[in-house]
């Protein structure tokens, strides 16, 4: 029985057979010199089983982009009703046309770092959830949004705690590299 200690998140892999990648993160546990052009840390689909908590931190982030995406888009179709109709905009609306782009953009682009296990990605997550987290306060507190949205606000709120809190947890810095 083989034991080892991997170097990038600190847990212990147990196995019969020679450990070539951490069973928990997919790093590599031999250690060979390399040229700059050959990283030694590839990870091989197969050997590698992503955590649970990165699935789903993945999917809701990926799903909140593209739904803040779709927002654009109809707060943009509905700014052009507005204006052809010469009807003046809630300021909810104006709000979520301009931070429907960056935030859609944004959440995609962290979804993405986050799954593919890069720095930048998690270096986004931890700024999107802050972010997320005080934009949907002001629109609670200024009474921006209608009141039967505020409850999938108050949602939103929590997921986005979770999420930042699980970011934090140190088997999750691990996977990205960051100390």
């Amino acid at each position: 029985m083989q034991t080892i200690v991997c170097s990038r998140c600190h847990r212990i892999n147990t196995s019969d057979t020679t450990l070539y990648y951490c069973q928990h993160c997919g790093y590599s546990l031999i250690q060979t010199p390399h040229s700059p052009n050959q990283p030694t840390n590839i990870i091989p689909p197969s050997h590698f089983k992503k955590p649970m908590g990165i699935v789903l931190v993945v999917i809701y982030t990926a799903l909140s982009g593209v739904l803040s995406l779709l927002a654009f888009v109809l707060a943009i179709s509905a700014l052009g009703i507005l204006a052809v109709a010469h009807v003046k905009a809630s300021t909810f609306l104006i709000l979520q046309t301009f931070l429907g782009l960056p935030f859609g953009v944004l959440a995609l682009a962290t979804a993405y770092g986050l799954w593919s296990f890069q720095t930048w990605g998690y270096t986004l997550a931890k700024l999107l959830y802050p972010l997320i987290i005080a934009y949907d306060l002001i629109t609670i507190l200024a009474h921006l949004s209608a009141k039967n949205i505020i409850v999938l606000q108050l949602a939103e709120i929590g997921f986005a705690i979770w999420i930042f809190i699980y970011l934090l947890k140190p088997q999750t810095k691990a996977l990205y590299h960051t100390a």
